[in-house]
């Protein structure tokens, strides 16, 4: 459903469907232990989860995913 979301505001915007360029970009979030895996990200020093969000160059979101925040 994203992806078909993006394809179609990439289109509206005069712009090829699929992007050639795309963006990785992680957020490390402190959390409680309720439900859920959780990491300690070691740069950071916080235990807690990982947002990675893949993006294009317009800033349409094409995946994201929680993931502990030990995982590199």
């Amino acid at each position: 459903m994203m992806r078909d979301l993006t394809r179609l505001r990439r289109r509206a915007e005069g712009r090829k469907p699929n992007p050639r360029l795309t963006i990785i970009d992680t957020q490390t979030v402190k959390c409680l232990s309720v439900r859920g895996p959780r990491g300690f990200d070691a740069a950071k020093r916080v235990i807690g989860r990982k947002r990675v969000a893949m993006v294009d160059a317009d800033g349409n979101w094409l995946a994201v995913a929680v993931v502990p925040a030990s995982v590199q």
